[in-house]
This record gives C-alpha cells, sequence and structure tokens, in this order.
C-alpha cells in the first residue's frame, strides 16, 4: 500500500528534522547574530503542523466532528498570527511526537489483543451431571 505525503511526513525523521529547527529558531532568540535562523519555526509548523491541519479539516468537514487536532491546529495559527513562530513550531512537534506515540500504542495494543484471540480454544469442555461433553 502506498503511503500519502501526510502519513510520510508523519515520520520519526521528519519529527526529528522539525526539533533540530525549532532548536534553531530558539537558537535565534537567545543569539543576536543568529537571527537570520528565527523562520526555521516555520519548517516545523509546516513538516508537523500540516497533516494535524489536514486531520482536522477533514474530521470537521468530512465528519463534521471537532477534534483535538481542529483545537491544536487553532492553537497554532494563533501563535503564528501573534508572532511567536517558535511556539507554533513547539506545539506543532508536541502533537506530532503524541500522534506518533499513540498510532503505536494502539498498534501494539491491537497486535496483542490479535494474538489473545488467537489462543482461544475451538471447543470448550462443559461439565453436566452426566459427566464432560465438548462444546464447539
Amino acid at each position: 500500500m502506498k503511503e500519502s505525503l501526510f502519513e510520510r511526513l508523519e515520520s520519526w525523521p521528519v519529527i526529528g528534522f522539525s526539533a533540530v529547527l525549532v532548536a534553531a529558531a530558539l537558537a535565534a532568540e537567545w543569539c543576536p547574530s543568529c537571527a537570520f535562523l528565527t523562520p526555521a519555526a516555520w519548517g516545523a509548523v509546516l513538516l508537523c503542523g500540516l497533516p494535524l491541519a489536514w486531520e482536522a479539516l477533514e474530521a470537521l468537514l468530512c465528519e463534521r466532528r471537532i477534534t483535538s487536532a481542529l483545537l491544536v491546529t487553532t492553537a497554532i495559527v494563533a501563535a503564528l498570527i501573534i508572532g511567536e513562530d517558535f511556539a507554533a513550531g513547539e506545539v506543532a512537534i508536541i502533537m506530532a511526537i503524541g500522534e506518533k506515540l499513540e498510532s503505536g500504542t494502539v498498534a501494539r495494543a491491537r497486535r496483542g489483543l490479535q494474538q489473545l484471540v488467537a489462543l482461544t480454544p475451538a471447543q470448550a469442555r462443559r461439565l453436566t451431571p452426566s459427566g464432560e461433553e465438548l462444546v464447539p
């Protein structure tokens, strides 16, 4: 199955690269000679925030649901509007990490449940007053 662009953006290497971009933007805030790095936070917003915004819009427009992705997307947009690029990038990364950890946890739980169901016997023994009988 071919991955979509947004699925590829939700990978650990992309999240790590986004974290480096936000760290560069933070360095720009601390070091005046590094001011040229300030727009680096936009990279994190685009890489980690766009999949989140897409998920939010899809849930809102197609399923008519308000999700946490919509609230976080609103926070990212609000941070950008007031000029807090670093905060917007930071929120985008934190949410991307959370989404990735959640999806891994859900997948692991699903595999565990499938393995547990596979252990169920095909037949059971039932004790009756007349003795044991096999029940499918």
